[in-house]
């Protein structure tokens, strides 16, 4: 089962809503409609469930309730934090971060816990918050998402997803769902690249945002589907129009070169070479390189479409 998280608690969606003269919950569902329509139109399959955060607050509270009666919490004038104990050396942080590139905000030195970086998992917050037993505030974003996956899939999680500006993020979900529950929070942890435009990453503060209705009205679903396939998940994805335009081109003379060919179901050379690509931790640039030798060669149109269905390069 599939689950995506809805994350609304923070104060700048209620600031947002407010802007908008709209509830908290009416602004949420528009998004989440809105992101849904975009997914469909590339043919993204969707969800089996899209939990709101805001509807689950009482599970955020008992996972941090949980660590305060361990003694794992401390509090100061900002909330409740996650303090150190020798058991959360037991935890494997660092497979998150194997080179050391990005800094963590539960560092070890041996045993001690480095008590500047405490991280939150309770905010103090008098304006747009919930009651809990350390006043009235917010749950961390770790908390957030710890809480959501157990309650809708329990522990631990086959794969947890997310970017790559989430290591620390996904290090203190880690600590407090692993010592919440009991138990691993997740076996597999998946980080994909950021999406940037012409070197810089995409975000609506740079006002470089390119909506994916707006890909597909101007270079149809194939394209899209062709650029995000086209780089590898882990790493940084640049979508500028120049690169859209670009993966139109490659989409076009692949389906041109499939044509209206049936479905071959029959294993072959190229689906083998396509499923090991895949199998070599989802290596989809290897997959359509693959995929665009053979259009370029002798393999008929319906080894092509067998291939490119299991890679779904292009809605078909």
């Amino acid at each position: 089962m599939l689950v995506q998280a809805v994350s609304d608690v923070d104060r700048r969606v209620d600031a947002a809503a407010s802007a908008a003269d709209q509830t908290r919950q009416s602004f949420v569902a528009a998004r989440v409609e809105a992101y849904l329509a975009d997914s469909s139109s590339i043919g993204v399959r969707a969800s089996h469930r899209r939990p709101v955060a805001s509807d689950h607050i009482e599970a955020m509270i008992g996972l941090v309730a949980a660590l305060h009666d361990q003694g794992l919490t401390t509090e100061d004038e900002a909330g409740l934090r996650l303090t150190g104990a020798p058991s959360l050396a037991s935890v494997d942080l660092e497979h998150l971060d194997p080179d050391g590139v990005i800094r963590s905000m539960m560092c070890f030195t041996g045993q001690q816990w480095d008590v500047r970086r405490e991280p939150l998992l309770w905010r103090r917050d008098l304006t747009s918050g919930w009651c809990s037993p350390w006043g009235t505030g917010l749950p961390d974003e770790s908390v957030v998402c710890a809480a959501l996956a157990h309650t809708y899939l329990g522990t631990p999680v086959s794969v947890h997803v997310g970017s790559v500006d989430l290591y620390s993020h996904h290090e203190i979900e880690m600590a407090a769902g692993t010592f919440a529950y009991g138990d691993e929070l997740a076996t597999t942890w998946i980080h994909s690249g950021l999406v940037h435009v012409g070197g810089q990453r995409m975000a609506n503060s740079a006002g470089n945002v390119i909506p994916v209705h707006q890909a597909v009205a101007e270079v149809g679903p194939d394209a899209v589907r062709l650029l995000y396939l086209g780089t590898h998940y882990a790493e940084p994805l640049d979508a500028d129009r120049t690169r859209l335009h670009a993966a139109r081109r490659r989409a076009d003379r692949l389906r041109s070169a499939i044509g209206s060919a049936p479905q071959h179901a029959e294993e072959s050379g190229l689906l083998s070479a396509v499923r090991g690509a895949l199998d070599a931790d989802l290596d989809t640039p290897l997959a359509i390189n693959l995929l665009e030798e053979a259009a370029a060669g002798t393999v008929g149109q319906a080894e092509l479409r067998a291939a490119s269905s299991l890679l779904g390069v292009l809605y078909m």
